[in-house]
């Protein structure tokens, strides 16, 4: 009842029309999508349990603080998250955010390649081109 009243007379944020939280969100979607879009082009058979499988032994999903598996799912926990401006990102080693699609790209870059993605800084600064990518 409180939060209604002080929301009638606009002593708390409306977060549903807050440009912040619209661009936030908007931006969220659109890596999501690319990211999605990568994933359904390189990886066969997707949204079996063989292409959930895949997306976890390549580490395309992160699961730093995974319990179980962690030897056979070693490129799903080697990344590192923080916090940045209030969001879970994975960060490098020296805390700066790893680009989602970048990520994505390297990962399946180095996977058709049959090489480790864990060098991620090294891709980073040779500006390796992913273009024979499918995305």
């Amino acid at each position: 009842f409180e939060y209604r009243r002080q929301k009638k007379t606009a002593l708390v944020d409306d977060m549903k029309n807050n440009f912040e939280v619209t661009e936030r969100t908007n931006d969220l979607y659109q890596k999501v999508k690319s990211i999605v879009a990568l994933i359904e082009k390189n990886i066969p058979a997707v949204y079996t349990s063989d292409g959930l499988f895949s997306i976890f032994k390549y580490g395309i999903m992160p699961v730093p603080y995974l319990w179980e598996g962690r030897e056979e799912f070693q490129e799903a926990i080697k990344w590192k998250t923080g916090l940045v401006k209030g969001a879970v990102k994975i960060i490098d080693e020296r805390g700066k955010p790893i680009d989602p699609i970048e990520r994505v790209q390297n990962i399946l870059l180095h996977h058709k390649k049959g090489t480790k993605s864990n060098d991620f800084k090294s891709r980073r600064n040779r500006k390796e081109s992913t273009g024979f990518l499918r995305n």
